[in-house]
Parts: structure tokens; sequence; C-alpha cells
């Protein structure tokens, strides 16, 4: 007999299985007719905990949850010289679990007459079952924790944003005109601006998240790469003009930000498709990405748009020298990598 404990927390399942040490000859890697000694068993205790976790199958979506980390094994004495050893591991499935298939092949290669006591803890239920050679399946299915939820979508959505850097080449070319009279007089058309791409890119990445539009992935990328380049030249040509710098009008930087922030949305959703949403928890993650997302736009925005002000109320003095010497330089910059962005997603394949 085994005793099988299993709790899911988000994404992860934390499992401790007791095995009877006349049964660890074969996890530790001997005759499955030896009985170990207590001492020998815990020495080989992260071996036996991978054959354990090799043999019960934890499963999302038809895809196995790999062993992510071996815990610390003890030993429970009984009778003497009889024990029993607690293995401890942790497997993680692609996403915030809302349903769990799980099957126990461990011990029946070896005998039929193997049971398994086990007890799922998830979903706020415990649910029982014992294992047998004829019955070695159970799934559990319920709604995840809004916690579990919101930790796991939240931080998504701002790695996402930390990590895509054709997101934040945008955002920057939005941003950069903005800043040449300084933090203070750019802030208001700022925030416009960031809202205006805020809501734009929320509509698209819900639709599509949703399964309501299915862009071609390789055409939304080509057009973000775009968007980035054309917003570029935009300022590009504002500053080799031979006046004195004004700041863009909001509006239209506004509308530019709407414009291709709904592009953007589909972006999005493209990323948060490889991981996939619990079906019920779906409005909940949606949102937390969402969330996630905004933070991490917030943050660098907070960061890069006081420097670029600082810097243009240093140049402030010297006419034209923010045009010359930040954005035209910076502006061109982007307009050759979102050129060359473009050019290599629309000839991928």
């Amino acid at each position: 007999m085994a005793f099988l404990d299993l709790a899911v927390d988000g994404r992860a399942v934390d499992v401790e299985a007791k095995i009877h040490g006349d049964d660890l000859g074969a996890p530790i890697g001997r005759s499955p007719l030896e009985r170990p000694t207590q001492q020998a068993a815990l020495e080989r205790s992260e071996r036996a905990a991978r054959y354990v976790a090799a043999r019960l199958q934890i499963a999302q979506d038809g895809r196995p949850c790999p062993l992510e980390s071996v815990g610390q094994a003890s030993a429970q004495p009984l009778e003497s010289p009889a024990f029993r050893l607690v293995l401890r591991f942790r497997v993680r499935c692609p996403r915030v679990i809302d349903e769990l298939a799980i099957r126990d092949d461990l011990f029946f290669d070896i005998d039929d007459n193997h049971r398994a006591f086990a007890k799922v803890r998830a979903f706020g239920a415990t649910h029982e079952k014992v294992f047998a050679v004829y019955d070695r399946a159970m799934r559990v299915h319920g709604s995840p924790s809004t916690t579990a939820v919101l930790r796991q979508y939240v931080a998504l959505g701002v790695e996402h944003i930390a990590t895509g850097y054709d997101h934040l080449a945008f955002l920057l070319a939005l941003l950069l005109a903005l800043a040449s009279n300084g933090t203070r007089a750019g802030l208001r058309p700022a925030l416009a601006v960031v809202t205006s791409f805020t809501l734009a890119h929320s509509i698209t990445l819900a639709l599509a998240a949703l399964g309501l539009v299915r862009p071609a992935v390789r055409y939304v990328e080509s057009t973000i790469a775009l968007s980035i380049a054309l917003v570029a030249a935009v300022d590009l040509v504002g500053a080799l003009r031979e006046r004195a710098s004004r700041a863009p009008k909001a509006a239209l930087r506004a509308a530019l930000g709407f414009g291709f922030g709904l592009v953007h949305g589909l972006g999005f959703a493209g990323a948060l498709g490889e991981l996939g949403l619990p079906r019920r928890a779906m409005v909940r993650a949606l949102a937390a990405f969402n969330v996630g997302v905004e933070l991490g736009q917030l943050c660098v925005a907070g960061l890069v748009f006081p420097l670029l002000g600082a810097v243009a109320s240093w140049l402030a003095g010297r006419p034209r020298a923010y045009d010359r010497r930040v954005l035209a330089p910076i502006s061109a910059a982007l307009v050759a990598l979102g050129l060359y962005w473009f050019v290599q997603r629309i000839v991928a394949r």
C-alpha cells in the first residue's frame, strides 16, 4: 500500500508519497524483493522520489506536468524495524490549474494487488480515491482561487511587457516627442497617450483571447514592427524641420496610440494564447494579465518619461538641442529597428 497526498496551488501540485520500507527496493534502484534499511532508503530518497514522480502521471489538458523539484524526504517509524519513507516533490503545469488528470502506475508492474490511497486537495475541497490495477485514473476540476489566478497572470503580464521589446520600442516612440517641453508640460499629454494605447490593446486582447477574432500571427507581428517605424518617422520628420520645436498635438499622438494599440493587443493575445486561460476563471485571468501588462507599461513609462523630460529641461536654453541631440537620433534608430523587424517578420515562414 502507498499513501498519496496531492495539494494543488496555482500551477503547481505538491505531492507527498508515503511508501512502506518493504516496497522501496525498486524505487531506490535495487531488486523489488529487497527490504532496504531506513538509512539506505533516506540516502537514495531523491532517486525514489523521481521513481514515484515518473509513475504518478499528473496532466493538464492532456499534457504532462513536468517535475519541478524534489523536496526533503523523511522516515516515519512503524513497529521496529519497519518504517515508511515520506517522499516529497512538486510538479508544475503550463497554466493555473482548473482541471487535472491523475494516473497511478506506481507498483502495478510489480504487484497486481497494490493499492494507493490518494487525497487530492484542490479548489477548496478534498477528493479521495483508491487506485487499483483495474482503476488507476481520476480527474478533478473546479474554479481556481482568485489569489492563484492573480499571482500567475499579473506576473505573466508584467513579464511580457518587460521582455516585449517591440512593445517597449513603440511606447518609447509615442512618448519621445512629448517630453520635448519638459516632464511637467508633457505629463498630461503623455497620460492621454498611454490611456488611449491601454484602452485599445485591452479591447483586442480580450477579443482575441476569447477566440472572437483570430488574426494571422505573422501579419500582426509585422504590423507591430511597422507601427514603431511609422511613429518614429513622424518624430524624425518633426525633429529635422527648420523651426523651433513644439510638442506634437496630444490628440494626434493619442489617435496613433489607439489605432496601433488595437494591433498590439492582438500581439499580447498571441503571447497569452501560448499559455492558455483556465476555462473556469477565464475572465479573472484575462483581467489579471491585462493588469500586469499595464503595471509593466506604467513602470517603464514612469522611469523613461521623467528622464527624457529632465534631459529636455536641461537642454532648454539651447534652441532645438533636444530635437537634434535626442529626438532625431533615437527616432532614426527606432525607424531602422522597426523596418528591420518588419522585413524580418514579413518574410518569415
